[in-house]
């Protein structure tokens, strides 16, 4: 039910529940609150303690009595108190050397020789009567340790509960997020942020226009590939004219135009290949059998394409696509290189090809555009020098098709293609 809210409602939901909460933790520590500070001890309690009587300290800190040989030592924190010793001399009827006095009190300028009626914390009294001293102390007060515990088990189980809260609602907002990102990304074949009922609205219905964004942009490239293919059937009709009206023709100039002639059709081809590139069905293969074919049908012709170990490489693809895209790049080092050196690795959680030729290597343009359109490293459209300029794009678009990169680089020894594509799961 939470997820289907809109987000700024989610918002004010968790806010809010955050607000109780703590308002309730604050009420609750409240009403618990630590214990209450004790009265302050009559200083007479003590006197008549120390005479050896009974006093009752309801409400205050006890009284320990005891009987010792030696004079009472001072605890940590106390001090001499000499005018709550000359009033215990007084108020007993003894020597002022017979009667020791020691105190946490603080000792206030102008009240050390004349104290209160009273003393707020800790002491030690003394009196030596009969040849033994009788010692009182005022017991500490008790601490309010069972208290803090519960002040911190509350405040962590609040902080948890607000964390805990925070976090599904950040969750509920961000994986209809996340799928959507995967769409676009292209890791999810489907646009389906929306459409399974725990997304919220503001992210319904950017799903939704993504999806029909996405839906026309489809028609739109099927109907762009259907117009290419009716315009390459009807050029071919009198492109075959045109081939047999050559024959008329002396040879030097036949062979020429029938050069021109097929140029023209494989521009053509390249041109749909291009543009039918990333519509073809997906499987899952091994891309080092792929690879290791190929590299069998160029040895079978006798071209000087070699290959490292190849190493298995699932990937989800179209193996007719990447047999186009891979070819594409052997031709293109056989041409420009002389040689298509291959080899085939495992990095990380993808499989990288390298295609490496023996060449001058790629120009500066090359670098940046050599993967665009009608982009090629030698500048005429002659076949014996170069293509048509469509090979390079091609294979880039089907490397973007299923995730993949296509980087030109040059080494010292001439180029290098490298095609990097995720590992199936």
């Amino acid at each position: 039910m939470l997820q289907r809210l809109p987000i700024a409602r989610q918002i004010i939901a968790l806010v809010s529940a955050a607000v109780l909460a703590t308002a309730g933790a604050m009420i609750a520590i409240t009403f618990i609150g630590p214990p209450p500070r004790p009265a302050p001890t009559p200083l007479a309690d003590i006197a008549q303690a120390l005479q050896g009587a009974g006093v009752d300290r309801l409400g205050t800190r006890p009284l320990l009595q005891d009987a010792a040989a030696e004079p009472p030592e001072p605890r940590a924190g106390e001090m001499r108190d000499r005018g709550i010793e000359a009033w215990l001399a007084e108020e007993l009827a003894a020597q002022p050397d017979d009667v020791l006095a020691f105190t946490t009190a603080p000792q206030m300028p102008g009240l050390r020789d004349r104290p209160v009626d009273s003393l707020r914390g800790e002491g030690s009294f003394g009196w030596r009567h009969a040849g033994h001293w009788r010692v009182v102390r005022i017991d500490p007060a008790p601490t309010a340790l069972n208290w803090w515990a519960t002040v911190v088990a509350v405040t962590v189980l609040v902080l948890g509960a607000i964390i805990g809260l925070a976090w599904r609602s950040a969750r509920t907002i961000t994986r209809p997020l996340e799928r959507l990102a995967d769409h676009v990304r292209g890791e999810s074949p489907d646009l389906h942020a929306g459409d399974d009922g725990d997304a919220p609205p503001e992210v319904a219905v950017v799903a939704g226009a993504l999806a029909a964004f996405q839906r026309s942009q489809i028609d739109q490239v099927a109907q762009r590939t259907r117009m290419l293919s009716a315009i390459a059937h009807d050029l071919g009709t009198p492109l075959t004219r045109l081939a047999f009206r050559l024959e008329a023709l002396p040879e030097a100039q036949r062979d020429a135009a029938q050069a021109d002639i097929a140029a023209m059709r494989r521009l053509i081809e390249d041109s749909l290949a291009l543009d039918r590139s990333g519509s073809q069905p997906s499987e899952r293969f091994d891309l080092a059998e792929l690879v290791a074919g190929m590299i069998e049908e160029s040895v079978v012709q006798d071209l000087p394409v070699t290959a490292d170990v190849m190493t298995s490489a699932p990937v989800i693809a179209s193996q007719n696509a990447l047999r186009r895209l891979i070819q594409n790049l052997v031709d293109n080092a056989l041409r420009y290189g002389g040689v298509a050196e291959l080899s085939l690795m495992i990095e990380g959680n993808g499989v990288v090809l390298v295609v490496q030729d023996r060449g001058p290597g790629f120009t500066t343009e090359m670098l940046t555009h050599g993967c665009q359109p009608f982009v090629r490293g030698e500048a005429s459209r002659n076949r014996e020098t170069g293509g048509s300029g469509l090979g390079l794009a091609i294979a880039s678009a089907i490397a973007r098709q299923y995730r993949g990169t296509l980087i030109l680089a040059n080494r010292e020894s001439g180029g290098e293609v490298r095609l990097s594509l995720p590992l199936a799961d």
